[in-house]
């Protein structure tokens, strides 16, 4: 099974021909510009999970990006959130992206924001258009960060200083300045605790019983969010970790199934396709299609 993937497997696996005098930073926090990337992904980039969450900036341009089980087309003035763990996968970016892309490993978030703020993160709209005022006050922000982070002799203080401030502002453009729900909580541990058990429980009660809450109500506070149910929720995640699997063309499709714990894999095809609207076959056809 696929884990979480750290920056430094990323930049061996996606990016191509990175100057050898580029140097990356080995910061928890780290700014590029996104200009920077423009020839350098090896796209598309097959669904993948970080152990960093990131986010782009685009001032300029466009990005084709799949977050979770919903693909976005992106233009200027926008901000992307991926926390840590979350199913992408990078489409395609145009030649005249600008902007910024920022980096930031656990221990980063973990300094600015409780756990409350943090399960926020898992709720706020991974896009976030942003009106003129907003825009500007994100790019300054941005500029200060990257014009600190690039010096000679970084203040890492003031670099933190600035990215908290950045990530307070998208709680609040998000309407994520309140405290978390009880509902809203338990919702948001549902979904990281599928990431992690998915494979293995498949059965809503398995969840339920682990967060000491009735399947009755985990559905309830999973609806009122996610706008599926808790059984969904678990389905999708396996089918995103099966378009992660069927990139590696050694294995058959029923064998990916066994893999996810599927005993039949005609109800895993049934289930792909009602989640992707392709079969596992037309979905590895269409990878195969666009590296001929």
């Amino acid at each position: 099974m696929e884990k979480l993937i750290s920056s430094e497997f990323f930049i061996g696996k996606y990016l191509k021909d990175i100057p050898h005098h580029f140097k990356w930073q080995t910061t928890p926090l780290q700014i590029y510009p996104l200009s920077l990337f423009t020839d350098l992904f090896r796209l598309p980039i097959p669904f993948i999970q970080t152990d960093y969450s990131f986010l782009f900036y685009l001032k300029e341009g466009h990005i084709e990006h799949i977050i979770g089980t919903q693909k976005y087309y992106i233009e200027s003035g926008t901000l992307i959130l991926v926390p840590a763990g979350t199913m992408n996968s990078l489409q395609e970016v145009s030649q005249d992206m600008k902007g910024y892309f920022v980096l930031m490993k656990k221990e980063t978030l973990s300094s600015f924001f409780d756990k409350e703020k943090l399960l926020s993160l898992y709720t706020v709209d991974p896009v976030l258009k942003l009106n003129k005022e907003n825009n500007e006050w994100i790019y300054t922000v941005l500029k200060l960060l990257s014009t600190e982070y690039n010096a000679e002799m970084p203040n890492e203080l003031v670099g933190n200083g600035l990215a908290q401030a950045l990530m307070y502002k998208i709680l609040d453009l998000s309407g994520q300045h309140k405290p978390v729900s009880r509902m809203q909580q338990v919702a948001i541990e549902f979904k990281l605790m599928v990431f992690q058990n998915f494979l293995n429980e498949k059965n809503v009660a398995f969840y339920a019983d682990s967060l000491a809450v009735s399947e009755n109500y985990l559905n309830r506070c999973v609806k009122k969010y996610f706008h599926k149910s808790s059984k969904e929720v678990i389905i999708e995640t396996a089918i995103l970790e099966s378009q992660i699997l069927l990139w590696n063309a050694t294995k058959s499709v029923s064998e990916i199934s066994y893999d996810l714990n599927f005993d039949d894999p005609s109800y895993f095809a049934r289930l792909f396709k009602r989640v992707t609207g392709l079969t596992p076959s037309e979905y590895r056809k269409n990878i195969n299609a666009r590296f001929v």
